[in-house]
């Protein structure tokens, strides 16, 4: 019911065709019906972002397509961590990124391994928690935020 709710409003309100498209791939892929688990799995979705898509910053007209598709991410993870239909299946999602130790962009700390391990904690998390997690060049979450 959500999703459908979900779906009708970017079709009204999201101004052009690709971001009420991507809205759409995303409620395709995530409605629970659709989904037939016959062996226990954590049911956790992670999508990973940058710094535009949670922190607001003056915008930069070279990064404008970038940002305002990571910030409509945002809401769509946000929204969805929040759904009751989503939490009552155990449902999980999450929006990651990468931050420095001062919670600024990653720079040369950006690696593979902080993600992996960062990921690997949320998959086995029991509950929700914050939906947007940053965390440093370790893996665990950054507290600043």
């Amino acid at each position: 019911m959500q999703v459908a709710l979900l779906w009708q409003f970017s079709r009204r309100y999201l101004p052009g065709k690709a971001l009420q498209l991507m809205t759409q791939r995303f409620v395709q892929h995530a409605r629970v019906e659709n989904i037939n688990l016959t062996y226990p799995l954590s049911k956790v979705f992670i999508a990973t972002s940058n710094i535009h898509g949670v922190t607001p910053a003056a915008p930069i007209p070279i990064l404008l397509s970038l940002a305002s598709q990571k910030r409509l991410l945002a809401y769509l993870i946000e929204a969805a961590s929040i759904t009751k239909l989503y939490r009552d299946h155990n449902y999980r999602f999450y929006l990651a990124s990468q931050v420095s130790s001062d919670g600024g962009t990653p720079g040369v700390e950006f690696s593979g391994e902080p993600h992996a391990t960062a990921y690997w904690n949320l998959v086995h998390q029991q509950d929700q928690g914050r939906w947007d997690i940053r965390f440093i060049k370790d893996g665990s979450v950054y507290k600043g935020y």
